[in-house]
């Protein structure tokens, strides 16, 4: 718990932000507990929204690296079954992610639907996008959970609570040509290839 010197010497209690993390841990749990009673995760995720402290301030734009997001669009673009729903897929992602934590709050028929695309067909899109890493897929017994990689998109609100979720989240976005690393140094050659 943290203390501020007051005028008078003493130390003054921050109960506003023990009030918050109590919430947010009182939020959590109320999640874990509404999918253990068998209630459906998005409502779980929707429920415990509503209890968790808001973290809300006049800056409400999701703060993204410019040189990533291209390289996901270029990727959709070039490799993806379905370039143009992939891109608006992933534009609305976005849209559907849960601010404190990036968890895409939709589900599969909802975005399916938001993008004109069967949902079967959706799911193989998120399965690129998992596969450039550009979310993050986590399994959980039968139910899987999709979040916005913390490397590209969030809206954490602290460097080391990013810089946190960014060591949980694995790598960055690496994209290939020809099966090598665009960034790679090209291989030595040894003396006996000659120039």
């Amino acid at each position: 718990m943290q203390r501020t010197p007051n005028l008078f010497g003493g130390q003054l209690e921050d109960l506003d932000r023990r009030r918050k993390a109590r919430q947010q841990h009182d939020s959590e749990t109320l999640e874990r507990l509404a999918i253990r009673a068998g209630l459906d995760p998005k409502t779980a995720a929707l429920l415990a929204m509503n209890l968790a402290p808001s973290h809300k301030t006049e800056w409400t734009f999701v703060m993204i690296s410019p040189e990533q997001n291209a390289a996901v669009v270029q990727w959709l673009a070039e490799h993806s079954k379905r370039p143009q729903k992939a891109v608006l897929l992933w534009s609305i992602l976005f849209t559907a992610m849960r601010s404190d934590t990036g968890e895409i709050l939709r589900s599969r028929g909802e975005l399916a639907e938001r993008i004109g695309e069967k949902p079967e067909n959706l799911s193989r899109i998120m399965t690129e996008l998992a596969s450039i890493n550009a979310i993050v897929r986590r399994k959980e017994g039968r139910r899987t959970r999709y979040f916005m990689n913390p490397n590209i998109a969030t809206h954490i609100p602290t460097p080391e609570q990013r810089a946190a979720a960014r060591d949980a989240a694995g790598p960055l976005l690496v994209l290939m040509q020809g099966g090598k690393d665009r960034n790679a140094a090209p291989p030595a050659r040894s003396p006996s290839q000659g120039l």
